[in-house]
């Protein structure tokens, strides 16, 4: 369903919980598979670190003029493995909270929905400031050129609209986090392009050089390549701030500050000391600036 969180009270109870907890299941069988592959990985990687020692396979022989890189092959191969076990407890911790998430918030969100202090009134209101904000260019927030993009954001405004389409608070907090990915990796492939136009730029410099009379003076220089600057908070948070306008619809996020308020009290508190809550931060900080901006009109 499509529906947005705030309708999640008007929707029958019973239907919601069962679709919701089949998708539940759907991810903890895909996370059970992948769980099953790093399980096998790591065992394949242990039988290959324990197989050490010298050529013949005497552990007690001669050193071997090669024994400092086979140290170093082992070290990175027990590495590997580490890195494999870590995946394989985030997995487990995953599939343990998607569980618990479906089989007890599911049933009571309506309840946790009503319980919530949020200020209805002050959300509706800015719910319909934002929807004025809508079609403002992306200067108006603040978004310097060099950062701006030509398609809006909308990769950003995709991902964080998928909010509103799931139920459990961990899968709403991983939409803020693929949308601020999203940002970081449109913004990168604005700067490609930037490039690209330029490369096309100097050649076509290049051939109108090429192409001169005796005598006629040669085309203007063309500006130096651009340069990859990366987006700093205080670049990103005027680029959220506009990612966040476009998805405040009744459609596609109704209720911002009470989803805000939900995810910070049921979220896992693993998730909200990571990058996700970093960036549950940034989202709070986009509606407390858009309060403000309506505060003051």
């Amino acid at each position: 369903s499509g529906a947005g969180v705030a309708g999640a009270v008007d929707l029958d109870r019973d239907s919601t919980v069962r679709d919701s907890s089949a998708d539940a299941v759907v991810v903890d069988t895909n996370s059970l598979d992948a769980l099953d592959r790093l399980t096998d990985g790591s065992s394949h990687g242990a039988d290959a670190a324990g197989t050490g020692g010298s050529p013949g396979g005497s552990p007690g022989g001669p050193a071997h003029p090669h024994v400092g890189y086979e140290a170093e092959e082992a070290a990175a191969k027990e590495r590997k493995i580490a890195h494999a076990e870590e995946q394989r407890s985030q997995l487990i911790r995953d599939i343990v909270r998607n569980s618990i998430e479906a089989a007890v918030i599911l049933p009571l969100r309506p309840e946790l929905w009503e319980m919530l202090r949020t200020d209805q009134e002050e959300e509706n209101n800015l719910v319909a400031f934002i929807q004025t904000l809508r079609f403002e260019h992306q200067s108006y927030f603040g978004i310097e050129e060099e950062h701006r993009s030509n398609t809006n954001w909308h990769s950003a405004v995709y991902e964080l609209t998928q909010m509103s389409r799931e139920m459990l608070p961990s899968r709403q907090l991983s939409a803020i986090l693929t949308s601020a990915h999203q940002v970081h990796f449109e913004h990168q492939q604005n700067h490609e392009r930037l490039v690209d136009e330029h490369k096309q730029d100097l050649l076509e410099h290049q051939e109108a050089c090429e192409r001169l009379q005796e005598g006629e003076s040669p085309p203007s220089p063309t500006p130096s390549a651009p340069k990859w600057v990366p987006l700093a908070a205080d670049d990103f948070l005027p680029i959220f701030i506009f990612v966040v306008v476009q998805c405040c619809t009744q459609a596609a996020m109704p209720a911002p500050m009470r989803t805000r308020d939900l995810l910070w009290a049921l979220a896992d508190d693993t998730h909200l000391q990571s990058e996700a809550g970093y960036y549950l931060t940034m989202f709070e900080a986009a509606l407390e600036f858009l309060k403000n901006l309506m505060q003051a009109a």
